[in-house]
């Protein structure tokens, strides 16, 4: 599959290899080629340098992490193929669209995330968290994420712990701010934004879709009929010819017809 990715970049329509490599990388027609083809076969590679080179447990937890990732990464690219459908086609194109504006959102409640878990830890948790990234993720962050999701129970109990301590108050009424600007306005803003995406492209959905069905029609139609890894066979057959001719050029480059 890699030699076929690079028999794609080698094929376009550009004639120097900078602009293959651009045309390849299109932001805008091929997106998947830089955020899902290119990731998958770095980290199916990691992880399969990390399988056979390291021979204790925390190297073969770390390929099985590496490649936990490419996997779910090779699954999400397989959407793409669902898009030449008519009904799912145009959907495929809203949710591209809406995951443009949850990236912004997503800084936002990053930033607000940090932000809250960073202050109350430091007054009801002081000195009990190891300055660990594990520590720092499982106590900080992933408890706040998930106040985005409704789930806070284990907040409150361990602000009931100790009612009557002054950090407890004061983190009520951050964890009160907090629960009122990134659950009830951002959500909500979100969720608004996200209906005003859909009606927006509601009636281009479709001409775009076709435009993306096209192109992966195209796309595939020059690939080898064969599927990997016996393409591997076909790029094979086309190096030899393209040596071939190189070989062979000056042979019937001064041809003179009469």
């Amino acid at each position: 599959m890699l030699f076929e990715e690079i028999r794609q970049l080698l094929s376009q329509d550009n004639r120097s290899l900078i602009g293959k490599i651009r045309s390849y990388f299109d932001i805008n027609n091929r997106i998947s080629n830089l955020f899902l083809v290119l990731p998958a076969y770095l980290l199916f590679y990691i992880g399969l340098a990390l399988r056979f080179t390291q021979k204790d447990a925390q190297g073969f937890l770390s390929a099985r992490i590496v490649m936990a990732l490419d996997l779910e990464l090779s699954f999400i690219r397989s959407v793409l193929f669902i898009g030449i459908a008519s009904d799912l086609g145009p959907k495929i194109v809203m949710i591209r669209k809406m995951t443009n504006d949850l990236i912004l959102f997503i800084i936002v409640i990053v930033i607000f995330i940090f932000g809250y878990g960073v202050s109350s830890r430091s007054m009801t948790a002081y000195g009990t968290i190891d300055f660990k990234g594990r520590n720092i993720f499982r106590d900080i962050v992933y408890p706040v994420y998930y106040f985005v999701h409704g789930s806070f129970d284990n907040e409150r109990t361990q602000l009931e712990a100790t009612p009557d301590s002054g950090t407890t108050i004061v983190t009520q009424v951050i964890f009160a701010f907090h629960m009122l600007f990134v659950n009830i306005l951002l959500i909500n803003l979100l969720i608004a934004l996200f209906s005003f995406t859909i009606n927006d492209i509601q009636t281009q959905a479709r001409y775009v879709w076709a435009y993306d069905r096209c192109d992966i029609i195209r796309t595939y139609h020059a690939r080898p009929a064969l599927f990997p890894p016996f393409t591997f066979l076909i790029s094979i057959m086309q190096c030899c010819r393209w040596c071939w001719r190189k070989l062979h050029r000056n042979r019937y480059a001064n041809k003179i017809f009469r």
